[in-house]
């Protein structure tokens, strides 16, 4: 729900249908022009090895590819850091990891999931039950779309569609966001 509170959607990824992506950047597209706070999520997914992965612009790239510093509003990114100190999937990360661990059965999955589920029953009803952990949430600097294309003579709707001319204009955002 928070996120849906910071204007998060859900988007199909790997859909390859044109008529989706059309409507999905008009959406992103009309959403940017009225000022709609929209939560952005660059990284593009969990790394099971905790190596950075190339960044998914998709979205960026919709909400600046017609932008005009001269005649549109501006349009502010805050960079968001959460950090948590365990994962609950720290386990199966782990197993994905080794090839040589066997997968397991689907009754060991369903027994495992549902003592966890009630262990942790148990111990709220005893007023035993702890936190599972702890998370920070990291704010960057706010970033100024017309400022950056002030500085810099971006014009954003030149730019090649590719992900590396891409990655180039963006690499300040990314940066920003990992708190370097």
């Amino acid at each position: 729900m928070l996120f849906r509170f910071m204007g998060a959607f859900f988007v199909r990824r790997n859909s390859g249908t044109p008529l989706y992506r059309r409507i999905l950047e008009r959406y992103i597209h009309m959403a940017t022009q009225e000022g709609v706070c929209q939560a952005v999520f660059l990284e593009g997914g969990l790394s099971r090895d905790g190596r950075l992965r190339d960044p998914k612009l998709g979205l960026m790239d919709y909400m600046l590819r017609r932008f005009d510093p001269q005649r549109d509003r501006d349009i502010v990114f805050i960079p968001v850091g959460i950090d948590y100190d365990r994962t609950i999937e720290d386990r199966s990360l782990l197993r994905s990891l080794n090839p040589e661990t066997q997968r397991r059965s689907l009754w060991f999955v369903c027994r495992t999931t549902l003592g966890f589920i009630l262990r942790n029953l148990v111990l709220m009803l005893l007023s035993r039950w702890r936190r599972y952990g702890y998370a920070c949430v990291n704010f960057g600097a706010p970033l100024s779309i017309k400022a950056y294309c002030s500085e810099t003579g971006t014009d954003f709707s030149r730019l090649k569609r590719s992900i590396h001319a891409v990655c180039e204009h963006f690499a300040p955002f990314r940066n920003a966001a990992r708190g370097a």
